[in-house]
């Protein structure tokens, strides 16, 4: 599964559905006043694009076209690339998507204890934001949480949300099935690119910023 493909990146998968150009212009004109360099743009396959995320450094993003007309957003980072969808979906005016499937690893006390997760923006204001729909399965210290949040999506089994068993509520299954619906085949790697943009904060800027004590808006 693509999820698991190039952790921790691949753990949440971001999308817009906007064409590359719009997005790549937008984000510039977000992200180049904080610091940012302009965007380099390239064509690669995915694996070869998401390599450029690495090592991570927390402040990389990178912008892949694809294939079913909505771009791909990732985060050199384990984090939900919240920041990027969210602020670029209200800037373009369009519907944006996270999904995240974070396995479960190890016993109590590992860093990931497990989640599946939905988020749905919008393309003009909500109860807060352009925030929509939400969907979420965690697995904290006291085991496993199913919530959800505004109305539901056309497509959702809404009977899957009652089974006894917790976990069984939704799964990395259903994700890329709601994926598909929304029409993502997110776990294809062919469907991604060839067009990219990779945005990153130079050294010298990070350090006069350091000096300075300003910050780097890192979403």
């Amino acid at each position: 599964m693509l999820f698991l493909k190039y952790p921790p990146i691949t753990y949440n998968l971001g999308f817009l559905q906007a064409p590359f150009e719009r997005v790549v212009k937008a984000a510039s004109q977000w992200l180049e006043p904080q610091g940012s360099a302009p965007p380099e743009l390239f064509t690669a396959s995915f694996d070869d694009a998401l390599g450029r995320l690495f090592p991570l450094t927390h402040w990389r993003k990178l912008f892949i076209e694809c294939g079913f007309g909505w771009t791909a957003v990732f985060k050199d980072v384990d984090a939900v690339p919240e920041g990027p969808v969210g602020h670029l979906s209200q800037l373009l005016k369009c519907h944006g998507v996270i999904g995240t499937y974070y396995p479960e690893m190890g016993e109590f006390g590992s860093r990931h204890l497990g989640a599946v997760q939905l988020r749905y923006f919008k393309e003009h204001e909500t109860f807060f934001l352009n925030h929509g729909r939400s969907i979420s399965l965690t697995n904290g210290d006291d085991g496993w949480h199913f919530e959800q949040d505004q109305s539901p999506l056309p497509f959702e089994r809404l009977d899957c949300y009652r089974n006894p068993r917790i976990k069984d509520r939704f799964t990395p299954a259903m994700l890329v099935e709601y994926l598909g619906h929304l029409g993502i085949d997110a776990v294809d790697p062919s469907k991604y690119g060839p067009r990219c943009a990779f945005f990153d904060v130079p050294p010298d800027v990070l350090r006069r910023h350091h000096e300075a004590g300003i910050s780097i808006y890192r979403e």
